[in-house]
């Protein structure tokens, strides 16, 4: 099954767009607060809303990308999405070259990545289906997955190392470039979408809204989906709010090695992506839900808790970044490939929005949170309240339907009292 996946040239070209540009983004990830921190002199609460700004978009724009996603070539909107994003970062190199670059900038540039990023998720998820078949969509995104884990391990190892040799600003000319790689890659994609639907005479925007979130909020699976998800997201960027700045100020680490720690922590990540698939096999859907979730919250634990000599806290921190981020595969590709499974293909857009819509809301004002906290009642503490934050979302799945999910998704759906709207005002 998964070389068959591998055969295909299409999903090659999409799966290496999205290790391109995944690694470039990582790199970014730890550039961008190292920008603010070391180039702008930016604090913890500064840091909290850059971190939010690149969040806000989820829940401004989610639900009309949805719309978007569902009315136009999902194609197009991921070159398009490229392209933007990779605007948007050359302005950072040409300002710092300038001389007038400010934190206010890079908040601006941030939102602007953060908007083209929900437009390409949303088109992303609901295009792979187009791509890959649906026995195979599980294994399609589990190889996505460990490009997102993969970079992980790479780029914030290397970006920390070029922060470090080059600068932060030249850094980010990295991501810049790995966006325009992208944008190539996905435009020589083949294979042709199924015929978008034109919106029923009369629908506005707001009505088709509605059905994408009628459709997730009256099924059990989703909704209690949403419940969970969104708790963790909250809870983990508040952690991640913090993270950084609590390594390099709290735990004494310079760049390079912070770099080289969640680097080297990511490989936890990769490994997660890697066993995924067999994982939903052999023990179903929601088993897969609660162990990613719970290894996560572990990790946020470790973290809070680290200290002691030099060599411990380097320690420490590297088993909580592996931690941290060996559970977020899991969770995503049953998530991502229960969704998939459930949602017929013209609702998928809607759907995939609607459930980023509801679960990435609550991702910058936990980042606000975390900043405020780590302000006020300084950064371990504020580590240690999301770590044991994350614990919550384990005990709600235990409690739900999920955890009872098993492999046969579409007959458990059937039975979840499904609301599937047929239209409506």
């Amino acid at each position: 099954m998964a070389g068959a996946l591998l055969r295909s040239a299409d999903f090659l070209k999409f799966w290496t767009a999205q290790c391109v540009s995944q690694a470039g983004s990582q790199i970014s990830v730890i550039a961008f607060p190292l920008l603010a921190v070391l180039t702008l002199h930016a604090d913890a609460i500064q840091v909290g809303v850059l971190t939010a700004l690149g969040r806000a978009p989820w829940l401004l724009f989610a639900l009309p990308a949805g719309v978007l996603a569902d009315r136009r070539r999902r194609h197009g909107l991921l070159v398009g999405a490229d392209l933007v994003r990779a605007a948007a970062l050359a302005w950072i190199p040409v300002a710092a070259m300038l001389g007038v670059l400010t934190v206010e900038q890079l908040y601006v540039v941030t939102f602007v990545l953060g908007s083209m990023t929900v437009i390409f998720d949303i088109a992303a998820q609901s295009y792979l289906p187009a791509i890959t078949p649906a026995e195979r969509l599980a294994d399609g995104n589990s190889k996505l997955e460990m490009s997102r884990a993969g970079a992980e391990a790479v780029g914030p190892s290397a970006g920390g190392v070029l922060v470090q040799l080059v600068s932060a600003p030249v850094t980010i000319v990295v991501d810049l470039v790995s966006f325009l790689v992208s944008a190539v890659l996905l435009s020589r994609i083949r294979t042709r979408e199924p015929a978008v639907a034109a919106p029923a005479t009369g629908r506005s925007i707001p009505a088709e809204i509605k059905e994408g979130l009628r459709f997730v909020l009256g099924h059990r699976l989703l909704r209690w989906n949403v419940i969970a998800a969104a708790t963790a997201n909250f809870f983990g960027n508040m952690l991640l709010a913090v993270q950084v700045l609590f390594i390099l100020n709290g735990l004494g680490l310079r760049p390079a090695l912070i770099g080289l720690i969640l680097g080297v922590g990511s490989l936890g990540a990769v490994a997660g992506a890697a066993v995924a698939t067999t994982l939903i096999r052999r023990a179903g859907f929601g088993p897969t839900l609660i162990i990613g979730l719970a290894t996560t919250a572990a990790g946020g634990v470790v973290l809070g808790l680290a200290g002691g000599p030099y060599p411990m806290r380097v320690g420490l921190a590297g088993l909580a970044a592996t931690l941290l981020v060996f559970g977020v595969p899991l969770f995503d590709v049953a998530v991502v490939t229960l969704r998939q499974l459930i949602t017929p293909d013209r609702l998928l857009g809607r759907v995939n929005a609607s459930m980023r819509f509801l679960i990435f809301g609550t991702m910058p004002v936990g980042a606000l949170a975390g900043g405020l906290l780590a302000e006020h009642a300084g950064l371990r503490t504020a580590v240690l309240v999301a770590g044991a934050g994350l614990a919550v979302p384990v005990v709600l799945l235990l409690i739900s339907p999920l955890a009872r999910l098993r492999t046969d998704v579409r007959s458990s759906s059937a039975a979840m009292d499904v609301a599937a709207p047929t239209g409506g005002k």
